[in-house]
């Protein structure tokens, strides 16, 4: 027989008017009289007792198995954002070797043209001095590309890991929902 502590935890019992309109419904139903005293209604609270103990506990396991959720989404946010940062950098990096690369073969290149043609004019000689100066402006600017994504990279991660520490430190979006009673 349940105490009035656990009563109180799982909600009011049927009343004895409740109890008088279901046996009149049941009479209705199946022609079947039964009064408010009738022991089925003692089932009827054992049923809805042991409904209740089990809403509560799967209430309680759902409790356990989302907390701390919030933590491990924002955990794999940041990993997800320094691999996708590391990839875009690595990815860069090797664009940025194959354009040194380029520029060192065409450097060379001008280099042997100039010993081979060792009469070359002056004028020829101020042209090529031009495309070398131009050739080392496209390395400064390609750096300068990659440092301005590198810092643009960076913002969008502090970006992202701020959004989720928000998410996380806000406890509205913790809460495990509830089951109406």
């Amino acid at each position: 027989m349940p105490t009035p502590a656990s009563a109180s935890t799982t909600g009011p019992a049927i009343d004895h008017t409740r109890k008088a309109q279901l046996a009149g419904l049941v009479f209705e139903r199946t022609g079947v009289p039964i009064d408010a005293a009738d022991p089925a209604f003692a089932l009827v609270e054992l049923n809805r007792l042991v409904l209740q103990e089990a809403a509560d506990e799967m209430i309680r396991r759902i409790a356990h198995e989302t907390d701390g959720l919030p933590d491990r989404l924002s955990a794999l946010t940041a990993v997800a954002t320094r691999r996708m940062v590391q990839h875009s950098l690595e990815r860069i990096a090797e664009e940025l070797q194959v354009a040194r690369r380029e520029i060192e073969e065409d450097v060379s290149r001008e280099r042997d043209s100039l010993r081979h043609y060792g009469d070359v004019s002056r004028a020829a000689q101020q042209e090529l001095s031009v495309r070398l100066a131009r050739s080392s402006k496209t390395v400064i600017v390609a750096s300068s590309a990659l440092a301005a994504l590198v810092v643009v990279l960076a913002i969008a991660a502090g970006a992202v890991l701020f959004a989720a520490q928000q998410h996380q430190t806000d406890p509205g979006s913790t809460a495990p929902a509830t089951i109406g009673r």
